[in-house]
């Protein structure tokens, strides 16, 4: 399970791009690049453009391999590229000259700084869920420990990077839960129909 918040408009995919290029840093046109989900299988085919540039969004969040192949060139394949909910993730593939059939394989920078969006955005995973020290354990309640957050008072009053407090949504695996009501009535954005506890999250992101 995983819980969003984004602003304004629901977003419940994210992106990810990359460019191709060959040993000495040239871009390699019309390369032949598939992503495939790590965690599902599914795939998506496309074709880098002519300056060995590709992309492909409206991915679900979670981890993807990108795997490479033109003439002359080893195939290339980037393995555990995180993709996050609202963001895009950068994969450059550098391929080795060689036979079609020999492949080499990388695994993505864990640290890898993502520069193709302004987004501001913070994401937790995993034992830092519930490892961080908070006693209502609900999962709603992490947004007030991340950057930008702002109280005013109540939680249900609070607001993010000095933006309105009714921008604020609320989505669930995608699925807005988002108590539109309640948000309208209270002029609050943190009204859900669900609320699940901390140790129910894999990933919440803002």
């Amino acid at each position: 399970m995983s819980v969003g918040l984004m602003w304004a408009q629901v977003v419940v995919t994210g992106r990810l791009s990359g460019t191709i290029t060959d040993p000495t840093g040239s871009v390699i046109p019309q390369a032949a690049v598939r992503v495939v989900s790590e965690e599902t299988g599914t795939s998506y085919q496309l074709t880098a453009n002519e300056v060995g540039q590709f992309s492909v969004s409206g991915l679900p969040a979670g981890f993807y391999a990108v795997e490479v192949s033109a003439p002359g060139f080893r195939k290339g394949v980037v393995r555990r590229i995180k993709v996050d909910v609202g963001g895009t993730a950068v994969a450059d593939v550098q391929l080795e000259v060689g036979a079609t059939t020999e492949t080499v394989e990388v695994l993505a920078e864990a640290t890898a700084i993502v520069t193709a969006t302004s987004t501001i955005g913070t994401t937790i995973t995993g034992r830092q869920i519930t490892d961080l020290p908070f006693t209502s354990r609900d999962a709603l309640d992490l947004a007030m420990l991340m950057p930008g957050f702002s109280s005013g008072g109540a939680p249900r009053a609070g607001s993010f990077n000095a933006l309105p407090k009714g921008a604020i949504n609320i989505t669930m695996d995608g699925v807005n839960t988002q108590d539109n009501l309640l948000k309208s009535s209270f002029g609050g954005g943190f009204f859900t129909y669900i609320r699940p506890r901390i140790d129910a999250v894999d990933e919440f992101s803002i």
